[in-house]
């Protein structure tokens, strides 16, 4: 039988040369053996969504933030994958908990690029959906300048942010 952590590996080592198809295969073959390591459920779900497979991607961020809840980069993944879909309003849940879970991430050099902080937060915090509550606007991670940008090309597009 093969050794799950030696399939793992491979397919680390696949993903990091992007040769993401064979990564793929080794991990279908380590998630025979450990269908609930989010190890393998978190490395596929990076996979998928450097492939462009987002819906998928973010099924197998969530089965790994299932089964690591206190594993902040799964949440702040499955918050990436939201803004990549176009749903940024569906991803500050998922960053509020990265954040919870790993308040380091915070630092002044998340301000927006004219020494704000993202119009987007502020937006969110007013409504009590991001992370400055009534407590004022808080710097966040690096995920909700993502986050901001994603709304503002949405209102670009005249879509619904």
């Amino acid at each position: 039988m093969e050794d799950s952590g030696f399939l793992r590996d491979a397919a680390e080592c696949l993903h990091r040369l992007n040769r993401n198809e064979e990564a793929l295969k080794f991990l279908a073959r380590a998630k025979e053996r450990e269908s609930e390591n989010p190890f393998v459920l978190g490395l596929e779900s990076r996979i998928l969504e450097d492939i462009g497979k987002l819906d998928a991607a973010y099924d197998s961020a969530e089965l790994a933030a299932a089964r690591d809840p206190l594993n902040e980069r799964l949440h702040n993944r499955l918050g990436v994958i939201r803004v990549k879909q176009g749903r940024p309003h569906l991803a500050i849940s998922h960053f509020q908990k990265a954040i919870e879970l790993d308040p380091d991430q915070f630092s002044p050099g998340n301000l927006g690029t004219d020494g704000t902080f993202p119009s987007f937060c502020l937006t969110q915090a007013t409504k009590g959906n991001c992370l400055g509550g009534n407590r004022g606007p808080a710097f966040g991670p690096p995920s909700l300048r993502v986050a901001e940008q994603a709304h503002r090309s949405t209102d670009d597009r005249g879509g619904a942010g």
